[in-house]
């Protein structure tokens, strides 16, 4: 390879390590961002939760609030980017590994796609996906299917599987219970609540709580398997930047290679012309002596 070749190749390679640099310099903000995001949620989080052993003595009989049917439904969130298939396999697979029959709610078109053709599912685009619906349309939507499905008795649980990064440059997957609300808050036996005196219904206190706890916590969700996909995408683009320092590094060693050879070679040549002209001066002497 020419030193002009190797020079392009060390320039084409800087250029585009800078970019992958640049780029992961952007996904670490949003990544900062998407945690400090998922963290204010938790203050919100925690005060609806504060309702659930009341609701677990006020509504007894509410599937809402205590399962009526043990039957399962789970949100499998998935994501469309290049970065994330390994673990959207990983989301599937734990889905599939249960193997209790449960109703799958998939978000997410590459996450459909990965589950078997004869199981029975409903579909929601990825979160990111904006380009028709929007989150919050998306979230109702989400919420409505799973309240129609505790109300019909489809299922009686709804559990969550999603990517989750715990640290900067990590990811992995989390399952999570949704609902019923006495089931996470761990107050399926809890009798306190018959001892208050409310206005509103029961049921409908339970309803207006179950749908702002889904509205939160699918929302907390979204954010959370996008801060995973940003730590997915920065452990991709390190690796890149990796490979490509070490082509960037290859490359000038054999640029310095290339420029030692030529060097060489030009001594070579040099000494080979000056040996060349002595010998013709020695033969010119020697003609010249004779005559």
């Amino acid at each position: 390879m020419s030193r002009k070749t190797i020079a392009e190749d060390i320039k084409s390679t800087n250029s585009l390590l800078g970019t992958l640099e640049a780029l992961r310099s952007v996904s670490i903000i949003y990544y900062q961002a998407t945690k400090k995001e998922s963290v204010e949620f938790y203050h919100h989080l925690d005060m609806l939760r504060g309702f659930f052993p009341f609701l677990s003595g006020l509504a007894p009989d509410n599937p809402l609030v205590h399962a009526l049917t043990p039957e399962r439904a789970y949100v499998l969130v998935t994501s469309d980017t290049g970065f994330m298939m390994g673990l959207n396999q990983r989301i599937i697979e734990h889905f599939l590994e249960k193997n209790d029959g449960g109703y799958p709610l998939v978000i997410g078109e590459k996450g459909d796609m990965l589950l078997p053709a004869n199981i029975e599912k409903k579909f929601f685009s990825s979160f990111k996906d904006e380009s028709s619906v929007s989150l919050d349309d998306k979230i109702a939507a989400m919420t409505t299917a799973l309240l129609e499905g505790i109300a019909s008795r489809q299922f009686g649980e709804v559990h969550a599987i999603y990517p989750v990064s715990e640290r900067f440059g990590s990811y992995d997957i989390r399952e999570e219970k949704l609902l019923p609300l006495a089931r996470i808050s761990g107050a399926e036996l809890n009798t306190f609540g018959r001892e208050l005196i409310v206005e509103s219904n029961p049921a409908d206190i339970s309803d207006y709580v179950t749908s702002m706890w889904l509205a939160y916590r699918l929302r907390h969700i979204a954010i959370e398997s996008q801060s995973a996909e940003y730590s997915a995408r920065i452990i991709h683009l390190e690796k890149s930047c990796d490979e490509l320092r070490k082509r960037l590094n290859e490359g000038q060693k054999a640029l310095l290679k290339a420029r030692k050879e030529q060097g060489d070679k030009g001594v070579r040549e040099s000494t080979s012309a000056q040996a060349a002209i002595a010998k013709q001066r020695e033969r010119l002497t020697r003609l010249h002596a004779k005559n």
